[in-house]
Formats: structure tokens, C-alpha cells, sequence
């Protein structure tokens, strides 16, 4: 993943050790003195993030006021730095989506640190809102951009066990998603012309990017040539082709410990040591564990992909398949499908619901059907929830985190 330098703004006084001076080399800074108010426009140039030195600011004016409600619409995460934990202002501060309170005195060492702090909280939390939960674990990262989801999960099952990979569905969440992290490869729907915004961007010209595309014929090769791509990978994706082509790129995998330790280190400087949460691997104790039943192997695996960077993650085909594994395992939550062969969901509850050492086990359905007798069926069985297929990422990951607190 190619790192960067993020742009920050600092309202502050002027003065020989500011905060600006001692930023200068980790951000690329812009100041503004507070009687300079008024020039602040983030529809021209918004920061990642910007600083408020507020002890010089004793109240609010009318400009202070609106700057602060510029904050709120444009959602600009905000350090506060003051000589008390306590000022008038912050009250009227209150409400903003991140913000952080810095107390001096610090030295120039603590500020960067702090600095350094906030702007992985940031990044996270930017990324979130992008892509969802965010599982970054400091390997090369591929960026995915097209609509179609289930091009997205094939691609992610084939790559996971050597990249980190993530998806969006569009041309512009993707150069959002950059704003943030810079990908080492890009993998775009033809479509989607996204060598157009790349080419407006300096720092996103030299990002290699492949064109996805349904045909290999001498038109489309030119087409993806000329735009500035390496090459073209044919939908639906082949593994070997896929595989061979990001090797190209990126280089061949190696699980030594010294890539598992650079890694490591690169994943902190993004993130901190303070998100591990956010980066382990499927399979481990200490996390929930979620029972996935399903027939159909591709929704199994797609459910997988979506849930193993926070969940331990099992996969059943069918119901026997799953009362077999209760028989040994207790899992934290189920995922049932309603629709099944032999014995389809509504009849694996029930049988669930008799057993005293399962029936508290909470459960949710999966179904494609929106009839209200089909829903009523599975909630009358004493299910958690039900959430209807196709399923989105983000109302998945909601409907889990309400069950399981």
C-alpha cells in the first residue's frame, strides 16, 4: 500500500513554537490565525482533519460560529487543544462526528504522538464510512471497484489468503476510498473510465490499475491500453489468470515471519497497536463464533468473506450437516436459511428449539422470500431476527451487532 502525506488545518495564534512548525514534516499543514476566520472554505480544500488551539478563544463570535457549523456539514474531525480539560466553548463544540481534546502542556515528541493518534482514529473511521467494517492487516492491499458484488467476493476468495482486499461499488467511492489509503493495485469495471480521475491527481497517476471486462478482443485491448492500464482480467474471473496477473504486480507471496512482522509494523503505522481488534484472523477463540447454513455454496462463501475479519466463521450445507456440528460445538449465533433441500430451515429450528442445550442460541434467518406468512414462521419460532437475501454488508454486520451486543 503506498503511504502519504494527509492535509491538516491548524487555527491557531501565531507564535515561534507552534503547533504548524512541529507538523510541518509529518502533514502537509495549512495555518490560519484566528482573526483570519473568515478565509476557512472547505468546499475548496478540505482537511483530513484540522487543530483548534481554543485558548486564545474565549467565546463565541458570529465568524467562530460559523466555522463551527461549516465543522458540523462538512463533517471535519476536530483536535482541541487547550491549557484546561474544561472551556466555555466546548459545549458549543459538543455533537461534532470525531473529536479529541489535547491538555498542555506537552512536548514537541507528545504532540506528534498525539497527532499521529487522532489521524489513525480518523482514517479508520473515514474508511468505515466508505467500505464498512475495515480489515486491514498491513499486507498489499488490492482496491476493487465494480457494482457487482458478486464479482467483488470471487475476487476477495481468490486473493484473501496473500492481500488484503476491499470493494466498492463505484468509480467515485473508490477515489474517495484513496483520499485515505492509496491501493499498490486497482482492479476497475471497464465501464467505470476511472484513468480519467486518475490521471487528475498526482499522486494517483502511478497507481497500476487492471480493467475488468467480458471480452479480450483487439478493440477492448486497445481501449484498456490507451487509458494507461496494465492489462485486462475477462469476467467471470478466472483464478489462475487473476493470480497470475496481481504477482505481476505485487510480487509472489511469502508467509515467512519477517513478511508477517513487516507487515505488522506497517498495519501499526496506519492504524496503531490499539486496533488489533480490527485486524485478526478468522478461526480464533477469542472471538464471536457464527454458523452459517446454506445450500448454496457460493452464498456460504460469500457470507465468509463478509464476516471473518470479526467473526469465527463455520459453514454448514444443510440442516443435518448443521445439528451434526451443535452436537460438539456451541456457536455464539446462527445464520439459517429458510429455503433448503430435505430439511430446510424452519423445520432445523424447531428441531434446534427442543434441545435445552441449544434453543438459546440466538438465530437469525436468511430468506428470499418477502411473503409475511414466511416471516411470521420464523419469528414464531423464537428467532432473533430475519434479514431478507440479497444481503448488504453493512445491514449483515447491523443485524449481528444487535444480537450480539
Amino acid at each position: 500500500m503506498i503511504e502519504k502525506k494527509y492535509k491538516i488545518l491548524v487555527l491557531e495564534e501565531e507564535k515561534a513554537d507552534s503547533i504548524q512548525a512541529i507538523l510541518g514534516e509529518e502533514f502537509v499543514v495549512s495555518a490560519v490565525c484566528p482573526d483570519k476566520i473568515k478565509s476557512i472554505s472547505f468546499t475548496e480544500d478540505k482537511p483530513l482533519f484540522m487543530i483548534w488551539d481554543i485558548a486564545d478563544t474565549k467565546e463565541f463570535s458570529e465568524d467562530t460560529e460559523h466555522l463551527a457549523e461549516d465543522i458540523h456539514i462538512y463533517e471535519i474531525p476536530l483536535l482541541l487543544v487547550n491549557d484546561l480539560p474544561t472551556h466555555p466553548i466546548l459545549q458549543d463544540l459538543s455533537g461534532l462526528p470525531l473529536t479529541m481534546l489535547l491538555i498542555r502542556p506537552f512536548t514537541k515528541e507528545e504532540l506528534i504522538k498525539k497527532v499521529q493518534e487522532f489521524l489513525r482514529k480518523v482514517v479508520k473511521w473515514q474508511l468505515e464510512r466508505i467500505v464498512g467494517t475495515f480489515h486491514y492487516r498491513g499486507r498489499k492491499l488490492v482496491l476493487i471497484a465494480d457494482e457487482e458484488p458478486m464479482i467483488g467476493t470471487v475476487i476477495q476468495l481468490y486473493l484473501k489468503d496473500w492481500y488484503d482486499v476491499v470493494q466498492v461499488r463505484s468509480s467515485h467511492a473508490a477515489l474517495e476510498f484513496m483520499e485515505y489509503l492509496i491501493p499498490d493495485v486497482l482492479l476497475a469495471d471497464m465501464e467505470m473510465e476511472i484513468h480519467r480521475e486518475l490521471r487528475k491527481k498526482e499522486e494517483l497517476r502511478s497507481v497500476p490499475f487492471f480493467y475488468l471486462t467480458y471480452e479480450r478482443d483487439r478493440i477492448t485491448v486497445l481501449r484498456v491500453t490507451s487509458a494507461g492500464a496494465i492489462g485486462c482480467i475477462v469476467k467471470p474471473i478466472q483464478k489462475d489468470e487473476l493470480l497470475i496477473k496481481i504477482k505481476e504486480v505485487l510480487g509472489t507471496p511469502a508467509d515467512s515471519e519477517q513478511k508477517e512482522e513487516q507487515a505488522g509494523e506497517k498495519r501499526n503505522r496506519i492504524f496503531g497497536e490499539t486496533d488489533k481488534s480490527i485486524i485478526s484472523e478468522a478461526g480464533q477463540p477469542d472471538k464471536p463464533h457464527i454458523l452459517v447454513v446454506d445450500d448454496f455454496s457460493m452464498a456460504l462463501k460469500t457470507m465468509k468473506v463478509q464476516l471473518e475479519g470479526e467473526y469465527q466463521v463455520t459453514l454448514a450445507v444443510s440442516g443435518k450437516q448443521a445439528l451434526a456440528f451443535l452436537e460438539k460445538h456451541r456457536p455464539d449465533l446462527i445464520f439459517m436459511d429458510v429455503e433448503m433441500p430435505e430439511m430446510d430451515g424452519i423445520e432445523t429450528v424447531k428441531r434446534i428449539k427442543e434441545n435445552p442445550l441449544w434453543r438459546e442460541i440466538p438465530i437469525i434467518f436468511l430468506t428470499g422470500n418477502k411473503e409475511k406468512d414466511t416471516i411470521y414462521s420464523c419469528m414464531s419460532l423464537g428467532a432473533a431476527d430475519y434479514v431478507i437475501k440479497p444481503v448488504s454488508v453493512p445491514k449483515m454486520l447491523e443485524k449481528i451487532r444487535n444480537v450480539l451486543g
